[in-house]
């Protein structure tokens, strides 16, 4: 706790489900042709490497008429809109499904206010009646844990469904009435990245899941008077290694790397002795991606000893 949450940072929403064990809020196209051309499309949770990463990747805006802005803090039982851009490069609110309001949508702007507005909420902790158990704090963070409320339709969003759901719908993004019991996929940790695992201090692990037998660009750039050993590893193994040194920021030569099964990891060791990292993925218009690595092998902690850029597609 304690990394302040602003309207328009980036977040990754992992839900409930098995213990919030890694499953996010994602956009999914579901053999939709024309994707740009659909006024919604479908929401599921699903776990990092499914989809594409930029559909894991959303922002929580002011709701209109809010007298909130970009870059202010977003406070307990203000109303918002959650947002994600689609392939195409446009912004989709997440919303209710207006035919039918048990689904949950990513809709055009076309989409009435009403059913894109919601009531966020967030608490330290969630007990084990699924109800809130830790602290109400005015000034969201990442690492709390939020439901959102629609007014209009007295519903929540809610990953829950029915025994009998086939495979095709089992994960799609459903709502709960507000009288029903709470359940535990009705809560979204709120994550700086899929990798984040909830946490904000620096000490990430230098993991991410990439799209899966993709090329990949990596860059490090060398930044400290020790001398800064750069491991890259694709599903486990260490694929490239390489050294470099200097004290004004000096480039290595960047490495394309096959994607393997999607699971690539940074290490950075100084003088043979491993940093400290910080990993995190930022998604840009349409699909361009990258996972920025930062780290640190001192006591000073302004993590800029190395500096590694992973960014894909590539071509």
């Amino acid at each position: 706790m304690g990394n302040a949450l602003k309207y328009g940072n980036t977040v990754a929403l992992c839900n409930g489900q098995d213990n919030f064990s890694g499953y996010f809020l994602s956009l999914i196209w579901k053999g939709i042709q024309n994707p740009e051309k659909a006024d919604k499309l479908w929401t599921e949770v699903a776990q990092p490497g499914k989809n594409f990463p930029s559909d894991y990747v959303w922002k929580i805006v002011p709701a209109a008429g809010s007298a909130k802005k970009i870059g202010d803090p977003v406070a307990n039982f203000e109303e918002v809109c959650i947002t994600v851009q689609d392939d195409a490069g446009a912004t989709r609110y997440l919303a209710i499904n207006n035919v039918d309001n048990t689904y949950v949508m990513a809709s055009d702007s076309s989409v009435a206010a009403n059913l894109r507005t919601w009531v966020i909420s967030g608490t330290t902790a969630v007990g084990a009646n699924n109800q809130s158990s830790g602290e109400l704090k005015d000034a969201l963070e990442y690492g709390m844990f939020i439901n959102l409320l629609n007014k209009s339709q007295e519903r929540t969003v809610n990953a829950h469904n029915e025994a009998n759901q086939t495979d095709a719908f089992k994960h799609v993004l459903r709502t709960a009435p507000v009288g029903q019991a709470q359940d535990i996929t009705g809560w979204w940790r709120v994550d700086q990245s899929v990798t984040d695992k909830g946490d904000t201090d620096n000490n990430d692990d230098g993991t991410y899941n990439l799209p899966p037998n993709i090329r990949f660009a990596v860059t490090a750039i060398a930044n400290s008077a020790a001398e800064q050993t750069i491991q890259i590893y694709v599903d486990d193994k260490m694929v490239a290694q390489w050294r470099d040194w200097s004290t004004e920021s000096k480039n290595t030569q960047t490495q394309v790397l096959p994607s393997g099964r999607g699971k690539v990891q940074v290490k950075v060791l100084a003088n043979g002795k491993p940093s400290l990292i910080d990993g995190r993925h930022v998604g840009m218009a349409g699909k361009t991606n990258f996972f920025l690595v930062a780290t640190e092998d001192g006591t000073d902690n302004d993590y800029n000893d190395c500096l590694v850029v992973i960014n894909w597609p590539l071509g």
